[in-house]
C-alpha cells in the first residue's frame, strides 16, 4: 500500500525520485489503473506515488511532424480535440478513445497511463501501434524516443528504464489518403475486450501501398500483435471487398489466439475474421476521404 504521495513540480524532480526509489515508486496520472493494480495486489512493494499533473503535460498539439499528445491528457480531452478529429488517418485513436467506458473513467484516465500500464487488453495500445506512434521518455540520463511497438515487452512489462517516465505520445504525420480504425468485442460495456483490432491503410491510386493490422487483447504474446502476413497480402492490391476479406481470413489464420475465461481461441479466431474485415473496410473508406 503506497504511503507517500508527492506532487512533482518538474520533470527533473520526477526522474530524481524514480531513480532514488526504484521499484518502490510509481508515476500516477489519472490513477484508474493503479486502483485496478492495487485491488489485485500488484502494488504490494510500492510505497511512493509521484503525481505529474503539475508538469503541464495535458495537451494535444499538431505541427509539421504530426500529433503531440501530453502524457497527462485525459481520454475525454483527447477525444474532444480538434487535432485528433482533423483527419481520417487518426480514426483508430478516436475509435479507441470513444470505446472506453464508463465516462467517469474516460474523464480521468490518461494516455500516458494507458500506454505505460503494459496491458495489451486496453484499447489504446493496439490503436497506437496501428498509427505508428512514438513515445518520448524523460530520464535521469536524458531523453529518448522509441516506437510504441518496441515499448511493449510483455504482460505489465515495458521498456521503461529506472528513472524514466513517459512525457509525450507522438503520431507521425501520415501521407495523404491514409485511414485507420479500431474495433472490439466485449462481454459487457465495462469489461476488457474479448478481442480488439486496429488497422491502418494508405492508398495510392486506390491500391494499398501500406497497411497495418494489430490485435490487442485476446492474443498469445501479451503485447499488441501485428498480423504481418495479412499486411503483406494486401500491399499493392486493389482496395476491394474481396481483398479485404482475404486479408481478414489470413489475419485470423496466421495469428495465435488465447484460451481464457472470456473466450476460447477458436471463438476468437472466428471473431477476428469479422473485426478485421470491418476495421479494414472502415480504414479504406476513411483513406479515400483523407486529403492529408
Amino acid at each position: 500500500m503506497p504511503e507517500d504521495y508527492i506532487k512533482a513540480s518538474t520533470s527533473n524532480e520526477v526522474t530524481a525520485l524514480l531513480r532514488r526509489h526504484g521499484e518502490k515508486a510509481r508515476v500516477i496520472g489519472g490513477g484508474t489503473m493503479l486502483y485496478e493494480f492495487e485491488s489485485r495486489g500488484l502494488l504490494s512493494g510500492v510505497t511512493i506515488l509521484i503525481d505529474i499533473s503539475k508538469l503541464g503535460l495535458d495537451y494535444v498539439k499538431e505541427d509539421s511532424s504530426g500529433l503531440r499528445i501530453g502524457a497527462s491528457t485525459t481520454f475525454t480531452d483527447a477525444l474532444r480535440s480538434r487535432q485528433i478529429n482533423s483527419r481520417p488517418a487518426f480514426g483508430a485513436l478516436a475509435d479507441a478513445l470513444s470505446a472506453i467506458r464508463p465516462v467517469q473513467v474516460r474523464n480521468v484516465a490518461t494516455l500516458g497511463g494507458a500506454i505505460c500500464s503494459g496491458l495489451p487488453v486496453l484499447d489504446l495500445p493496439p490503436a497506437s501501434v496501428a498509427v505508428r506512434a512514438k513515445i518520448a521518455l524523460a530520464g535521469s540520463r536524458g531523453r529518448r524516443t522509441l516506437d510504441v511497438e518496441d515499448f511493449f515487452l510483455g504482460f505489465l512489462e515495458t521498456a521503461l528504464k529506472r528513472g524514466e517516465f513517459l512525457m509525450e505520445v507522438r503520431v507521425p504525420r501520415p501521407p495523404a489518403h491514409t485511414g485507420s480504425a479500431f474495433q472490439k468485442l466485449e462481454t459487457n460495456s465495462v469489461d476488457w475486450a474479448v478481442l480488439s483490432v486496429a488497422t491502418s491503410v494508405t492508398l495510392k491510386n486506390d491500391k494499398v501501398s501500406n497497411a497495418r493490422i494489430v490485435f490487442g487483447g485476446g492474443v498469445v504474446g501479451a503485447v499488441p500483435m501485428r498480423a504481418t502476413e495479412a499486411e503483406e497480402a494486401v500491399v499493392e492490391a486493389a482496395a476491394t471487398e474481396d481483398v479485404i476479406g482475404r486479408a481478414a481470413e489470413e489475419a485470423s489464420r496466421s495469428t495465435e489466439f488465447a484460451d481464457d475465461e472470456r473466450a476460447s481461441a477458436d471463438y476468437r479466431r472466428q471473431v477476428a475474421r469479422v473485426l478485421v474485415k470491418e476495421s479494414l473496410a472502415n480504414s479504406v473508406e476513411r483513406a479515400r476521404r483523407d486529403k492529408g
